[in-house]
């Protein structure tokens, strides 16, 4: 028998943060400290295409939305692994209304991203992900970013292991087709 989800520790934290405790809400400020940490560690990985204002405003907007969504909250993952996810959504879709939509959309027109031996730019990667279906790009992520098995996935989402497969290699499908040659650098498929 699966446990109780009102049973849950971490859900009884959010319960008390969204009555308004105010040891809560100071313990929920505390650890939403991470968010920064997130996005500074993935802008870096990334290369760094957003200045530090950038990505202080960026964090500004993630606890924002986190706020505003913790109601919603479902206590399948941590609240830091929650947040994480909003960071890397919201981080994305930063660079997609900047530079990197606009390489996007001047690249080919033949739907390749690349030239044979071109080194493609982190935009351009980011932007096809993000091109990607809902669920496809959620596979992806937790595959490539979180380093979670199928299995772990599946159990996330809710989903089958040859559910997950399938949208995990349709999307890696897309992306070669998008990215042309330069898929192998990037994949290394």
């Amino acid at each position: 028998m699966a446990p109780d989800p009102a049973d849950n520790e971490e859900l009884r934290f959010v319960r008390a943060v969204l009555a308004g405790e105010p040891r809560a809400t100071e313990a929920f400020v505390e650890r939403m400290r991470c968010i920064p940490r997130f996005l500074n560690h993935r802008n870096l990985q990334l290369g760094r295409p957003l200045a530090s204002e950038d990505v202080a405003d960026l964090s500004q907007e993630v606890f924002a939305l986190l706020w505003s969504k913790l109601g919603e909250f479902r206590c399948e993952a941590r609240l830091e692994t929650w947040a994480y996810r909003f960071c890397e959504r919201k981080i994305l879709e930063r660079l997609r209304g900047s530079r990197a939509a606009h390489e996007l959309d001047e690249h080919q027109t033949d739907g390749s991203l690349a030239q044979p031996g071109e080194r493609l730019d982190r935009g351009i990667v980011l932007a096809a992900l993000e091109a990607l279906p809902r669920d496809e790009l959620s596979v992806v992520i937790a595959k490539h970013f979180e380093e979670l098995s199928f299995e772990s996935i599946g159990a996330r989402q809710g989903a089958s292991v040859s559910t997950v497969k399938a949208r995990y290699y349709r999307a890696i499908e897309r992306m070669r087709t998008r990215l042309g040659p330069a898929f192998r650098g990037v994949f290394g498929g």
